[in-house]
């Protein structure tokens, strides 16, 4: 049995060219992942213009978001929320925005469950104001697992949004700043 020395050559030189190929391919996927996830935490950090609140937080109304009195979204939606919170307090806060309660909240939820909401934290200079981009998606989280997310049921829920002070763990403090009540409608 004689083997053909070129033909091995040739099988050998193509699989090196298959293998340059994928692994140049796999570089630009990932390059392409990073950067498409690092213009996502950009796009929340960066906040947004203040003008775009038909109300200004100041130091008497603190807390403040774009949909004025009420949201309403699709359930199981997900949506941006911009929220206009003012630091009142004497000294530079890290900050920030979440649900605190709901009233109503589906049963499969769990007592205590808010919608889902991802907020950035920030810090902020006394007597500042900062424009931030949240997104709340009209669904809680499992009481079971606590991962699953639930469709929230169409209605109407009575929701408190609220500031906190971010420790230096990145966990919320027990100490609450402004807290804003609102009407959070869930459509079909």
């Amino acid at each position: 049995m004689r083997i053909n020395k070129k033909a091995s050559i040739e099988l050998g030189i193509s699989t090196v060219v298959v293998l340059v190929i994928a692994m140049v391919l796999i570089a630009g996927g990932v390059a392409f992942i990073r950067g498409f996830l690092n213009k996502g935490t950009a796009e929340l950090t960066k906040g947004f213009d203040l003008s775009e609140l038909g109300t200004q937080p100041t130091a008497i109304e603190p807390l403040v978001f774009v949909q004025g009195t009420g949201l309403s979204m699709k359930s199981g939606s997900e949506n941006e929320v911009k929220v206009g919170f003012f630091n009142a307090k004497s000294g530079e806060v890290n900050t920030k925005i979440q649900f605190s309660s709901c009233t109503s909240m589906p049963d499969d939820c769990g007592s205590g469950a808010v919608p889902i909401m991802t907020s950035v934290a920030k810090r902020i200079p006394s007597g500042s104001a900062f424009g931030f981009v949240t997104l709340v998606k009209a669904s809680c989280l499992s009481s079971s697992d606590h991962k699953t997310p639930i469709k929230l049921s169409a209605g109407n829920y009575i929701c408190n949004l609220q500031a906190v002070i971010v420790n230096a763990d990145g966990a919320p403090s027990t100490e609450v700043l402004p807290e804003k009540q609102f009407i959070f409608e869930v459509t079909p």
